[in-house]
């Protein structure tokens, strides 16, 4: 019971982030966009330092590749996550999943990534967010 309350604010969490649209606030005259994450303005979402380099490091350690063959087109798994204030990925969880040989590939490739994410800020400040990120898995040949 614990866990499936666990799992469920998680999954709250991530749908917030996941369907916050930025808005608009004026500072100082300049325009920035602004996402609301429970009673803070996250200012700026997490993302990857190098999105290329990031998502070259999945494909050349993906191990299910060969696996891929007998999809249909494109599957994707979705995980939540934590990113911290140091760009660290910290638990990450499939939240919606297409078959256990594949879920537990990118929760290995993303528990396993050396590389760093820039951290959410709130009023200039690095801090912890959870958020979700999408590994596809292409079938040979697409």
């Amino acid at each position: 019971m614990m866990k499936a309350a666990f799992v469920f604010s998680l999954f709250v969490v991530a749908v917030t982030l996941y369907s916050c649209a930025p808005t608009q606030s004026a500072a100082n005259g300049q325009v920035r966009a602004v996402y609301k994450e429970d009673d803070r303005e996250l200012s700026t979402k997490p993302e990857p330092v190098d999105k290329a380099a990031f998502e070259q490091w999945l494909y050349e350690h993906n191990q299910q590749l060969q696996a891929a063959a007998a999809l249909k087109g494109v599957e994707k798994v979705t995980l939540v996550l934590t990113v911290d204030d140091q760009g660290n990925l910290l638990k990450p969880m499939v939240w919606r999943g297409i078959g256990a040989p594949f879920d537990n590939e990118a929760q290995r490739l993303l528990n396993e990534i050396p590389l760093k994410w820039k951290p959410g800020t709130v009023r200039g400040k690095d801090v912890n967010v959870v958020t979700y990120y999408t590994v596809s898995f292409l079938k040979k040949g697409e």
